[in-house]
């Protein structure tokens, strides 16, 4: 363990003492400032008196090249067209997450530490996507480094990093949509109908203004979601692309609940809020309406002492109607987004205009996410080359899915 203090000299400057115990005797070095004497403390503690001393005698002949933490200020600081609250959670990251490096010149970082990092979060049961992103963050920050020259190469390069395991969609048939609904809050459930109806992001249908509905047009703007900034607050700001920014034409039915929706709203107002007339926040939506609405649809009704059904604490709605038949299915919110897309491949609609109904930035994203579902897009095309092949006709083959 390691630990400074200030020292007052006779000039009545202020040094800080670094002290610490090298081979059984206590021993200390001067510091010009406090940042630095807590630097080296922080140092000695995460990698060791051996390394940190090695570090120390290593900067000695690095004195031009800033360590990761003084460059990755200065990444961040410098960085444009991302939100404050990206900003925030870059400087939480380069705070916490780099311990073995945060205080070493970025020309001593090496590949081999790298992998030992990722190896380290590996261990510590981090996941795939998780340990990606902040390798992804390590990257841009020493990417920088060698366009302002401070280093000849990237650590990051040739990283291997955990693969992804992507949680299975779920997806549910229009039928089981209302199976689902029945037990959704009243007051949510045209936001759950229009979620999976439009297939719009959560961020995305929760920011919507009476604005953006046109009427006349029965088309649904999609220009804005809810931004992370930090802090408890939130804040409503332009979609992360150009091709999440879309005007969708919808189903009549959700045509119908956008009409109702509006009415007496002036354009600014959000369209679907809370009781209280607050826009939905995405915790709040999951503790008090989804996860109540997924447990009653698959027939869970525990009983309290005196025997009344209750769910976290709370007694079953009247409104509730008991599942004669249990959903067999727990999706989140976002799989309502999915179901859209399988509705629409199912009735035929092309790979490509999923993706414009979507938001995708690429078609790979959608050919990645809902391919395996496109089978009778599949046969056509088996059945174009069979008939090519043999000099026959091509047949055409059209068929649904269930979603």
């Amino acid at each position: 363990m390691a630990s400074w203090r200030p020292r007052v000299r006779k000039d009545g400057s202020v040094v800080y003492q670094v002290l610490y115990r090298l081979n059984g005797r206590q021993t200390s070095e001067m510091h010009l400032t406090q940042r630095s004497a807590e630097s080296m403390v922080s140092l000695i503690d995460k990698v060791g008196l051996e390394r940190a001393l090695e570090v120390v005698a290593e900067r000695q002949h690095s004195q031009a090249v800033p360590t990761l933490r003084e460059w990755g200020e200065h990444h961040v600081e410098h960085l444009t067209g991302v939100t404050s609250g990206t900003l925030h959670r870059y400087r939480r990251s380069l705070e916490v997450d780099f311990p073995e490096m945060i205080d070493v010149p970025l020309n001593l970082i090496t590949r081999d530490a790298v992998s030992q990092w990722v190896k380290r979060l590996t261990a510590e049961g981090q996941s795939a996507k998780t340990i990606a992103n902040k390798h992804g963050l390590l990257f841009s920050v020493m990417r920088t480094a060698m366009h302002a020259e401070h280093i000849d190469r990237n650590p990051c390069d040739g990283t291997r990093l955990p693969r992804t395991e992507r949680r299975e969609m779920t997806f549910l048939t229009p039928a089981e949509l209302e199976r689902l609904l029945v037990n959704v809050r009243p007051d949510a459930r045209d936001l759950v109908r229009v979620l999976a109806g439009t297939g719009a992001r959560w961020g995305e249908a929760t920011a919507w203004q009476a604005k953006d509905w046109d009427k006349s047009a029965r088309r649904i703007t999609i220009s804005r979601a809810w931004k992370y900034t930090g802090t408890s607050a939130r804040e409503s700001g332009a979609v992360k692309t150009l091709r999440s920014r879309r005007t969708l034409a919808v189903a009549d039915q959700v045509a119908d609940i956008f009409d109702a929706a509006v009415q007496g709203l002036a354009p600014s107002d959000y369209i679907f809020t809370t009781p209280t007339g607050l826009p939905w926040r995405a915790h709040n939506f999951h503790e008090q309406v989804w996860q109540p609405a997924i447990h009653y649809a698959n027939g869970g009704y525990p009983r309290d002492d005196a025997g009344n059904e209750r769910f976290n604490g709370r007694a079953r709605p009247e409104w509730r109607v008991p599942a004669t038949e249990p959903l067999g299915k727990r999706p989140r919110p976002h799989d309502c987004r999915h179901s859209c897309a399988s509705w629409l491949i199912a009735r035929g609609v092309t790979l490509p205009v999923v993706q414009q109904y979507l938001g995708h930035e690429s078609i790979k994203t959608t050919v990645d996410r809902y391919g395996h579902i496109e089978p009778a897009h599949m046969k056509a095309a088996a059945s174009a080359l069979t008939a090519s092949m043999g000099g026959g006709e091509i047949v055409e083959v059209v068929g649904e899915i269930e979603a």
